[in-house]
């Protein structure tokens, strides 16, 4: 009986240095994954979510509440004045012209590299989520900085989130939202003209890629998570401006403007997508919504301006449609609007086009000599020939329907 006491305490004693064993065995794994459950974009992961909509969606009010509060969270307000730079960077998007939204932007993202930095020595266990976001934040003010068009800020910006995200990438290779920063980088920094590759050179800028920056954006959008609309959005207008491959980016842009209809760009975007595919029932039949959807922006948001470029090519495609339905008096309205509001992204081919057909209008209404002003600004253009040969002609005899 004895015997057999001494062996069921031996065999315990046995099976509690195996389970101790394997608790130890298990223990780094699974502290692993309470690591990652625990940081605190992953506890607020619900509000940043929905704030994010609310940003796409042109709630800006809705999202600036939610991160606000996040603010007021000492354990995330990191986060709050990364997704509040969020907010500021999409206001850009739709109003180029008011430098405070930039300079806002710009203050917000200080703010996230201070906090981060002071969490990085406060709180090391949650390393990889304050090194996200610095790196983040780094790379957002050279996006901010590049379209100020300061490219010497915003190469040596771009320069410190590269490196930023090449390192995080190599410590945390789970997280696939830093494939959105590197993605922008490699891809503009192939893109831009000569002159500010020689800056680059000076700079000692790493090279870009295009290619790659689009294989990495792409990758963000498929693997991604905070990230991941961003990513979607990027890659399509990526695909559409500089790439001119509509139909790859059409797809996309229908999916982000059914999630996001009150999101002017989208639908700007996608308008101007249907136009270069020449379907133009759907352009027509898409502009009463837009003009809907922009005054009710206007309402919530009268201190936003909307001088975004997206919105002057959709006035000359509403124009060219107006026009050639006979409608010559909304053709007018939206072809003056689009001459009056040119930029250095307007392409040459609609400012000539425009020039011709407002020659025309002023001939079909009787105003021969705003007719004759018009093709005159035709043939002072470089190049289209047969444009120009129809501009003579008008010159000499006035156009008729």
């Amino acid at each position: 009986m004895g015997v057999r006491l001494r062996c069921e305490e031996e065999g315990g004693a046995v099976r509690k240095i195996f389970l101790s064993a394997l608790y130890l065995l298990i223990l780094p794994t699974y502290s692993v994954y309470l690591f990652r459950a625990e940081i605190p974009s992953q506890i607020f992961h619900q509000h940043i979510m929905t704030g994010i909509d609310s940003i796409y969606n042109f709630n800006f009010r809705a999202a600036d509440s939610i991160f606000r509060q996040l603010i007021r969270n000492d354990s995330a307000s990191y986060l709050g004045y990364f997704y509040l730079a969020m907010i500021e960077w999409n206001k850009n998007q739709i109003c180029n012209r008011d430098n405070r939204i930039v300079r806002r932007g710009l203050r917000l993202l200080d703010s996230v590299e201070i906090v981060c930095k002071n969490k990085l020595k406060d709180d090391p266990g949650n390393e990889a989520d304050y090194l996200f976001y610095m790196a983040g934040a780094v790379g957002y003010k050279g996006i901010f900085y590049l379209l100020q068009g300061n490219y010497i800020q915003a190469g040596l910006k771009g320069k410190k989130g590269h490196h930023l995200f090449e390192e995080y990438l190599r410590k945390y290779p789970y997280r696939a939202d830093v494939y959105l920063g590197l993605g922008i980088y490699d891809y503009y920094a192939d893109l831009v003209p000569f002159y500010i590759k020689f800056l680059r050179m000076l700079l000692a800028l790493p090279p870009g890629n295009r290619r790659k920056g689009l294989q990495e954006i792409w990758h963000c959008a498929q693997y991604g998570d905070l990230a991941k609309t961003e990513a979607l959005q990027m890659y399509a207008y990526l695909q559409w401006y500089y790439e001119h491959r509509y139909k790859e980016s059409l797809p996309i842009t229908q999916k982000l403007w059914r999630k996001y209809p009150n999101n002017l760009i989208f639908l700007g975007r996608l308008i101007e997508i249907y136009f270069q595919l020449h379907q133009l029932n759907k352009v027509d039949s898409l502009e009463k919504i837009f003009v809907q959807k922009q005054q009710l922006f206007q309402q919530r948001y009268p201190d936003i301006c909307l001088d975004s470029f997206i919105f002057y090519e959709i006035s000359y495609d509403f124009g060219y449609i107006h026009f050639h339905k006979g409608n010559y008096q909304k053709a007018l309205k939206y072809l003056r609007h689009y001459i009056e509001t040119l930029t250095v992204d307007s392409p040459a081919e609609k400012i000539a086009h425009s020039y011709l057909m407002l020659g025309q209008i002023y001939d079909v209404i009787g105003m021969r000599e705003k007719a004759r002003e018009n093709y005159q600004n035709v043939l002072k253009l470089k190049g289209f020939k047969e444009l120009k040969k129809q501009a003579r002609l008008y010159l000499q005899e006035p156009y008729r329907p």
